[in-house]
C-alpha cells in the first residue's frame, strides 16, 4: 500500500474509503507495526487517526507496535525519529507488556520519564513485567536511571518487596552493585 514509499495520500485515500486501519500485512502483522517498524511516523499517525489499535498483536508472535518501535530505535540508534515513533505509540495508548521494551525504553539516550509516564497512564502493570531470573523492572531500571526507578517505584511501590528467583530484593541488588 501507500504506507511503503512514503505515499501518505495513497494510504489515506484507502483509509478514507473504508479499509481498516487494523488490516494485516500478508506477513500477519498490523499495518501500524509495519509503520512502526519502517520508520514511517507519518504513516502511523495517519493510521491511528482512522482508529488503529496501538496494542493489536501481530498474527505471528503477538509483537505489538510498541515493541517494533523500540526495535526500529535499537537498530537503528541515531537519531530522534524513533523516539517519536516510541512517543507517538505511547500517546495513542499502548501499554507495555513485557520486559523487553521497558528495558529498551530504559536505555533512550534522551529523558525517558516522559516516556514511562506515558506507559504508567495507560495503565501498564509493571508487577507483572519480569526477566526468567525474576527480576522486575524496577531491578532493570535501578542500572540506567535514579529518576527512573523512583517514578516506577512511584507507580507500582509492591515492586520494593519483589524477590528474584535466587531470593534477591531490590535493596539486596543496590548493596552488591555498590549503589
Amino acid at each position: 500500500m501507500g504506507r511503503q514509499k512514503g505515499r501518505h495520500d495513497i494510504l489515506q485515500m484507502y483509509l478514507k474509503a473504508g479499509v481498516d486501519p487494523n488490516s494485516y500485512t500478508l506477513s500477519g502483522m498490523p499495518m501500524l507495526s509495519h509503520a512502526a517498524c519502517e520508520g514511517q511516523i507519518e504513516s502511523a499517525r495517519i493510521l491511528l487517526h482512522y482508529g488503529a489499535d496501538p496494542c493489536l498483536p501481530s498474527l505471528c508472535g503477538g509483537q505489538k507496535p510498541l515493541i517494533y518501535a523500540v526495535y526500529r530505535r535499537i537498530a537503528k540508534s541515531r537519531g530522534t525519529g524513533e523516539v517519536k515513533m516510541i512517543e507517538l505509540v505511547l500517546r495513542a495508548g499502548a501499554k507495555i507488556t513485557s520486559l523487553k521494551p521497558s528495558r529498551f525504553i530504559c536505555c533512550v539516550p534522551v529523558n525517558t520519564e516522559p516516556l514511562v509516564q506515558l506507559a504508567i497512564m495507560n495503565g501498564t502493570e509493571f508487577l507483572g513485567l519480569k526477566d526468567n531470573w525474576g527480576e522486575t523492572v524496577l531491578h532493570k531500571a535501578v542500572r540506567y536511571n535514579e529518576g527512573l526507578a523512583a517514578q516506577i517505584l512511584k507507580a507500582a511501590p509492591e515492586l520494593l518487596h519483589e524477590r528474584t528467583s535466587d531470593g534477591r530484593t531490590l535493596f539486596m541488588l543496590l548493596l552488591t552493585a555498590g549503589v
